[in-house]
Order: C-alpha cells, then structure tokens, then sequence
C-alpha cells in the first residue's frame, strides 16, 4: 500500500502591536516574518478580537491597558518594553500576582536586538516552560548599528501596506463622487433648458449641458463595473440614459426651431423666384421629417425621466406639452402647401373680432381683411371697413328669427354676423353677403382672429414696438390703445403689418407656442374649403365648427353627452371685462340607468357702478344640449324663467336672456334629462363641453354620480372618485372631452 504524505500549508497568525513604531518592533517583525509557518500582522492599536491569534507581541503597551482589551487565554501575550528596565519588572511581578500563566514580559536595555538577543526572545516568547515570566535582555548600542534607510523603507512598507486599501478606495470614491456630480450638473442644466425652453438661453444651456454630459459619460465608463459591484449604478445609469436622450431631443427641438424660423422668413419673402419655392417645400419637408423624431424621442423620454422630485415632473410635464403640441402640428406641416396654394392661386378672408361686444361666433366685427396667395407667394394682404360695406347695401337683410335676440336689431349687419356658435354657418352668412354686396367671392377659406388672439400673438413679441404708429403695445395695454386710437383702421393696419415683418425675424420658440395656445383658446379659428385640410382643422377643434354629437369610441355600447354654453351682450354697455364666470355640470345616473344633469353658471359683475365703462351686464344666453334632452326647468337666482326659447333641430338649444347688476352676481341654472340610458353592462359615458368662440377661460367643475356598484374601468382624466361619484375641476381654456369606461354589470 502506498501512503501519501501532504504538508499542511496554514500558518500560525502573530500579531504585532507597535504604536510607536520602534526598532525593536521593526526586528520582531522581520525576524518572525523569515520564519515560513508564521504569518505576521503589524497594527498599531488594539484590534477589537485577539482570540484568532496565536501569539500576540505589545511594545510599549500599558499592562492594564492590555489586560482591558479582554485578551483571551487562547493567544499568548508578549509585552516587550524598550528602555524601561522598571516598568518591565513591575509589570512582571503583577502579572505573577494575578497568575496570567499566558502573558510574559520582555525587557530590552536597547532599542535594538542582535541575533543571539532575538533568539533569546524567540525562544523564551516560544517555551512553555519558564517560571519566571520576565526575560531581561541587555544589548548595547554600537553592536546595534544597522542600515537606517533599510529600516526607514520598513516602516515606509508598514504604513503603505496599512493605508493602500483605504486611499484606493477614497481615491475611487472621489473619482466617482465628481463623476456623478458632472452627471447631475448636466442633468440639471438639461432641465432647466426644458423649464425654459422659450427662453433666449436654450441653445447655449444645451450646449453646456451636452459638454458637461460628454465629460460625465467618458468618466463613467471605467467605473461602470465597480459601481454595479456595490450595487450602486442605478443612479449613473438612469443619468447617462436620460441625459443622452434629452440631448437628443434638444438637438431635435434645436433643429425644428431653426427649420421652422427659415420657413417663416422663406413664406414672407416677396416675389419668390422658383428655387426659394423650391427650397421651402424642401423645408416644409425637413421640418416633418424633424418633428417625426421628436415625438418618437419624447414617447421614450416620458417613460425614462425619474420620479425623483417636482423638478423631473415639471420636466416630464414639459415633454409631454411640447409632444402633445407637435402631435397636433405634425398633421398640418403636410398641408401648408396646399394652404400656402403651390401651384395654385388662394384666397382668403381674415375676420378681426372685437370681442368686448360678445357675440356667440366672437364679437363685433369692426374689420376683415382679404389675403391673396399665388403659388407660395403672398401677392397682397387688404384690410376693409365692415361700416363701409354695411353703408353701401342696397337691399336689406332680415335677420332670422333666432337670431333676433341675439343680434338686437332686425337687419343682419357685416359688424354684427358673427351670430351663431358654429363659425362655419356665420362664414356662409359673411360670404353670402360679400358676394351679393361687395362682389367679393370665390375664398378658400376663413381666419377669424379675436382681440384675444392678437394679445397671445404680442405676447411673442413683448414689448411690441409699431413704428406707423409709435406705440408699444403689450397684451396688458392693446385693448385700451385700440379704443383711444383716432383712427383704428390704420392702428389694425400698422399692428398687421408689423406682425409680418416680426414673424420673419422672431424665433419660432416664441412664436409658435403662442399661435398654437390661441388656436386651442379659440382666439384664433381657421376653416379652410379643402376637405383633406377642413378635416384635420374639425379634428383638433381649431375650426369652430359645433360637432354633431356622436361617440368618438365605437368599440363599446357608448352615451354621448353634451354641452355648450353661449352668451351675446345686448345694449349699448358690454362690460365683458368686468364679469367673472364660473361652470358647473352634475350627472346623476340612478340605478335604471336614466341620466339627469344640472349645468349651473355663475356670473359676477366686478364693475364698480353704473357709469361707465362699468354698467349692468346685459345678455342673451344660449346653451346647446343633445336634441333627446328633455328640459324640465330653467332658473336665474332660484327664480324659474317660464317661457325660455328652445328650439330643436340637429341639438336642443335653450334661449333667455338675463341681467346682472354692477357689484352682484347670479347663479343659472338648467336641469334636464337624456332619453339614453346608461346600460346594464360595460359602456362608455362621453361628454363633450365646447368653448365659445372668444371667450375668456373660467373655471369648470363636473360631478357624475355612478349607479350603486357600478366601477370605472378607465378614463381619459384624472378625477377624484369617492363612494360612486366622480368630481373634477379644471378650467375651460379649449373644448373638453371627458370620457368614462363604466362597468354597470354588478347590479
């Protein structure tokens, strides 16, 4: 048989404390380092355990000091004190005294050990059996003469090997530590570019940002793993990730800005030769394919942006707005050609609305204006007096019967035929009327701009210097120096024109968010006689058309609601700017499924008296239901109105009209009924609130109270649910669409 013999290769652990870092310390370490089953550690204090430890040298230790620590009697303990002959042997009597049979004590004259002294301590530190438990060692000094840079390089070992692990580790801490702060200072430049994007600064602050985010990313890189080993690179991760794709998206929203400015100053170049044409369908193009990109990388950013604090929603907020914006452009770009008639000759008609008279379709309508296009080419723009072609009628017009009320005068008027909430039908009257009084015909669509619309579009350029008339006008101030002018034809002129010499200078940053919140205000309407562009327009809700009510989602049993409120002054006094209003609609769905709603208006004259220009509001409300409603009572202040107008044709419209005092206000009330049911199943609820052509924005409040059991499945808002009812207020800056999944099958 044959026997194999194997070597044990473990080591015994010795452990040096040496605070003082002697010479003699230096010789045990290197003496007993020599020996191959010994492994030695050099500290210099106390570790919190010993008991692991085979043998344990002190220098220079406290005896008490020692004994504190709770050595355990598992290592055997060797105080060695240098040059302290008296200390040595006090030390060793206590040590007798209180039978520590595993600690001894060394006395070494000289800070120094030979040979023979060192075997002498070895063997005694070693031997088991020595009844006296000190060991004194005389050495001289001139035998101890030794190399000074060898033990100097000892020492310089002890403390590298002591402090490498610890300043590596800070060194790769700090490193990491700017890494992360380079990242998030890029970060937060990123989203303050985002917070401001309508700010001259935006270029320059991506610009800082993407260099900041270029250094992060090239530091990150080798630190990658080790963070992931700490398990700490979530954070870097998400900075990087996130700030690549806001810089990318940035770089794309620089882009579109820059496209969308050369377009804007191609358009109002005069007599364009064939290759600027050229060049602006080819820019036309660029800016689709740009704003394709963007809305792709904001889908992925709305997804990737953190949920750290309000700063990052207010960032993913503001992705989402400019998303929701260039969702709703992207389906224009495609038609501006056709708008703008390549190849063709357009013509259009601008309507400038006053609205300090309300009327149902904007206002009064002091002012038009016909703009000629011929083939991407504005040939001319004509601004007319509505007076001037009232005066030179020859045959009167009898204003409809439904609309009397409305308009206060029984001959329909240019000034006043904006009577009707669907502008489509007023632009059939306005042209009618142009074609048979001023033979002016053949448009190709309509831009009806409200007194509101021209303060969104000077809110572009604030301050707005006009040269032709030297004023500075500023959203706050138009409406007073449009009243004061002496000749307001010539101050709309000189406002017009200068619009269309900024608009080719004028960053679209700053433009185009203005035109577009006019557009979704209602201040500003376009209806256009192409079907393809009509569509897109009826669409998005910038045509002011009245929608016939219908459910938008076909893929359930669906009840649609809807509502839109109207209101005309009457009298010589409109005190618009005076009247506070607030809206209110209750849905009551009982357990039958039968609908009964309660819309409220609230209106208050802040006028301070009679005279002027304060006064008592006086006007003519309307408001548009479903034609299935079933009006059971209208009421002002409480007070039951008995004999109100209501009409039916396409929708039931409900007419009366109602005044409100200087300094008082008055509560309207309409309750009706739907002859639709909500069924016994899943179903959609939609309920539609339009917006009135011009009107300022006021707060709305909408409760539905569900049937008992009946739960919400989904919805396309946020609203507050609690024991069946739903409660939500917002404010009505453009037409609303509310829609409810309601599961009624848990009856």
């Amino acid at each position: 048989m044959r026997f194999i013999s194997e070597t044990s290769e473990t080591k015994q652990p010795v452990l040096i404390v040496d605070p003082y870092e002697t010479r003699t310390g230096l010789q045990i370490e290197r003496g007993l380092s020599a020996k191959d089953d010994i492994e030695v550690l050099v500290q210099s204090e106390f570790p919190v355990r010993l008991e692991h430890f085979f043998q344990v040298y002190v220098v220079n230790a406290d005896y008490a000091d020692a004994t504190r620590r709770q050595i355990g009697k598992n290592a055997n303990i060797i105080l060695v004190y240098v040059k302290q002959p008296k200390k040595a042997r006090t030390v060793a009597a206590q040590v007798s005294r209180d039978r520590h049979t595993h600690i001894k004590v060394i006395s070494v004259s000289e800070d120094y050990l030979d040979e023979a002294a060192f075997e002498r301590l070895l063997w005694f530190s070693f031997s088991s059996n020595t009844p006296d438990p000190l060991l004194e060692i005389v050495t001289h000094s001139k035998a101890g003469a030794s190399d000074p840079l060898a033990e100097r390089n000892i020492r310089v070992k002890r403390r590298f090997k002591r402090h490498y692990m610890l300043g590596a580790i800070l060194t790769i801490a700090v490193y990491g530590f700017i890494t992360l702060l380079i990242l998030l200072a890029s970060s937060f430049i990123y989203i303050s570019t985002f917070e401001t994007s309508e700010k001259p600064g935006i270029i320059l602050n991506a610009q800082t940002a993407r260099g900041l985010n270029s250094v992060g990313r090239a530091l990150y890189r080798p630190l990658r793993p080790m963070f992931f080993f700490f398990s700490v690179g979530l954070l870097p991760d998400t900075l990087v990730d996130m700030n690549s794709q806001l810089d990318s998206l940035a770089q794309t929203h620089e882009q579109i800005t820059d496209t969308a400015t050369r377009i804007a100053r191609t358009v109002f170049i005069k007599q364009k030769n064939k290759p600027l044409k050229q060049m602006l369908s080819k820019q036309i193009d660029d800016l689709q394919s740009e704003m394709a990109k963007a809305i792709e990388l904001s889908s992925v950013l709305e997804q990737k942006i953190p949920h750290w604090n309000d700063r990052t929603e207010t960032v993913r907020l503001a992705v989402s707005s400019r998303k929701d914006t260039l969702i709703k452009l992207q389906p224009i770009l495609p038609l501006l050609k056709t708008i703008l008639a390549r190849d063709s000759r357009g013509k259009y008609l601008i309507l400038l609305a006053d609205t300090n008279s309300a009327k149902p379709g904007g206002g009064l309508l002091p002012f038009f204006g016909i703009l000629t296009i011929s083939d991407m080419d504005i040939l001319s723009f004509d601004l007319y007096d509505s007076r001037a072609v009232d005066q030179a009628r020859t045959e009167p017009i009898q204003v409809p019967t439904s609309f009397r009320a409305l308009s206060g005068e029984a001959v329909f008027t240019l000034q006043n035929s904006l009577l009707s909430g669907d502008f489509k039908e007023n632009y059939r009257q306005i042209t009618d009327l142009l074609a048979r009084e001023a033979n002016m015909r053949d448009f190709d669509g309509a831009l009806l701009l409200t007194d509101g619309g021209i303060e969104q579009l000077i809110s572009a350029y604030t301050p707005l210097y006009v040269p032709e008339i030297k004023e500075t006008l500023t959203p706050e101030n138009y409406l007073i120096k449009y009243q004061i002018a002496a000749d307001k034809k010539i101050f709309m002129t000189a406002l017009i024109n200068e619009f269309q010499m900024r608009a080719a200078q004028t960053p679209s940053t700053q433009l185009v968010p203005a035109i577009v919140e006019a557009f979704n205000e209602k201040q500003i309407i376009f209806l256009s006689q192409d079907a393809s562009t009509a569509r897109v327009f009826d669409g998005l809700y910038w045509s002011g058309i009245v929608p016939t009510p219908h459910c938008l989602i076909q893929s359930f049993v669906c009840t649609a609601d809807y509502i839109f409120p109207l209101q005309s002054n009457i009298g010589e006094k409109p005190v618009n700017r005076f009247v506070e209003k607030s809206m209110a609609q209750q849905v009551r769905v009982d357990s039958s499924g039968h609908i009964s709603n309660t819309f409220t208006m609230r209106v208050r004259n802040t006028s301070l008296s009679e005279v002027f220009p304060g006064g008592s509001y006086n006007s003519y409300a309307q408001v548009i239901l479903p034609a299935t409603a079933n009006i059971r009572r209208v009421t002002v202040n409480g007070t039951v109105v008995e004999q109100p107008d209501i009409s039916t044709s396409t929708y039931r419209i409900v007419g009366f009209p109602f005044e409100v005092a200087a300094q008082t206000s008055k509560e309207v009330k309409i309750e009706y009924d739907l002859q639709e049911l909500i069924p016994k199943t899943k179903s959609i609820y939609q309920l539609i609130f339009q917006k009135q052509i011009g009107s300022p924005n006021s707060d709305i409040s909408l409760e539905i109270q569900l049937p008992p059991h009946a739960t919400i499945t989904n919805k396309n808002f946020s609203p507050v649910v609690k024991n069946g009812l739903v409660s939500y207020n917002t404010v009505l800056n453009a037409d609303k669409l509310f829609v409810l999944e309601i599961d009624n099958s848990h009856q």
